[in-house]
């Protein structure tokens, strides 16, 4: 069922609908704001089914701390910042955010706990890769594009991506996370794994 953030009337019928179906699980793919009006329906409406969203909401900031919900909520997540690896991955990206002498105390404090903050380093950084896997050849789009699609980039905290061939696949490896209502953080339960691996 499609619904808006803001028709809560609509979202409760959705709700409802899916209580009278009897689902054991429902799919919230949605944005932070739609993603936090469903959940708070569901549980003004008493549901306890788990709820499946995307990487997109795996923040703290997408869900309502002060609320316990009566049921379980999971969420994918390409970044990983709790493996060895991926724990030595965050250092340097905290060292980065650390250095920004733009950026007010504050606002450090804030980005260094953001995942929109990570995913944007991350970002920049394949961006850097390319740049530099073009090296002292001109830069264009076509050689940019050929030095992204040369071989698989690897992404700081997370798994590969991989252009080869002309792929436009994006991220295929995926870890699983639950919300914890009492420390308010999303916990991994399974270790990022290849969409491969997970069918296998």
């Amino acid at each position: 069922s499609s619904f808006a953030a803001a028709d809560t009337a609509a979202l409760t019928t959705a709700v409802e609908a899916f209580r009278s179906a009897g689902v054991s699980a429902i799919i919230v793919a949605s944005n932070q704001a739609p993603f936090k009006a469903a959940i708070g329906v569901m549980q003004t409406l008493g549901m306890t089914v788990p709820v499946f969203t995307s990487y997109v909401n795996a923040d703290a900031t997408a869900v309502d701390v002060a609320t316990s919900y009566g049921f379980d909520i999971y969420t994918n997540a390409w970044v990983d910042i709790f493996s060895t690896s991926g724990q030595a991955d965050l250092a340097i990206f905290a060292e980065a955010i650390n250095n920004a002498s733009f950026l007010s105390e504050g606002d450090k404090t804030l980005m260094l706990a953001n995942s929109f903050a990570i995913a944007g380093y991350i970002a920049a950084m394949n961006f850097i890769e390319g740049i530099e896997r073009v090296g002292t050849g001109t830069l264009t789009w076509e050689t940019f594009i050929k030095a992204m699609e040369s071989a698989p980039l690897n992404i700081p905290m997370g798994g590969t991506v991989d252009f080869g061939g002309g792929k436009r696949h994006g991220i295929n490896a995926m870890s699983l996370l639950h919300y914890n209502i009492e420390t308010h953080t999303f916990d991994k339960v399974r270790e990022i794994e290849t969409i491969d691996a997970i069918r296998a």
